[in-house]
């Protein structure tokens, strides 16, 4: 560990102040464990500290706190357009509700899978978190459209949601993979 004093004015008190640099190496995978744990030495010492003294994480974590971030951001920022782009498409505004009800069982098994495979969040998987988010969405379109036609056609609400499930279910397991499972017209 080396010690690196740096002193600069202070521009809001006019007084001296000292900075301690910590190098320390970790790969991108630790990073995230690291900056937990010193958040934590951090939080538990600010009491101890004199008064007028701050503690600032420099260096990667700041990058990928602010990549985290930016993702962040950009996910909520979609599910906003994605809604408004529905409300127009569909002409109501309850479809598009019921459509984007499915995105937090899609988060929630995100989060379990990441536990399962003992997955580190990292930009990668907040990528694949936002695709899977537009997987789902995709399939509530399409349950959706497919239970509005059974309603249409005289069905009730609950047996046109459950032959829209099958009917999904039935066209995404016999074209898996394919881009007929987006416009398969089962009936």
């Amino acid at each position: 560990m080396s010690r690196a004093v740096e002193l600069a004015p202070n521009e809001d008190q006019g007084v001296v102040f000292g900075a301690l640099d910590v190098p320390a190496n970790a790969s991108l995978e630790q990073i995230t464990t690291y900056s937990a744990q010193v958040n934590k030495i951090i939080a538990a010492s600010q009491h101890d500290l004199p008064r007028g003294t701050q503690v600032f994480v420099r260096g990667q974590v700041q990058t990928m706190n602010a990549s985290f971030s930016g993702l962040l951001v950009g996910l909520l920022g979609a599910i906003v357009l994605v809604y408004l782009l529905m409300v127009v498409n569909f002409q109501s505004w309850l479809d598009p509700f019921i459509i984007i009800t499915a995105l937090p069982a899609a988060l929630a098994g995100i989060v379990w899978m990441l536990f399962l495979t003992h997955t580190t969040v990292s930009v990668p998987a907040l990528t694949g978190a936002i695709m899977c988010m537009g997987v789902a969405t995709a399939n509530s379109v399409l349950i959706v459209s497919f239970a509005r036609a059974r309603m249409m056609a005289g069905d009730d609400a609950f047996s046109a949601a459950s032959a829209a499930g099958v009917a999904l279910s039935w066209c995404v397991g016999r074209d898996l993979g394919s881009a007929r499972a987006r416009t398969c017209r089962c009936s």
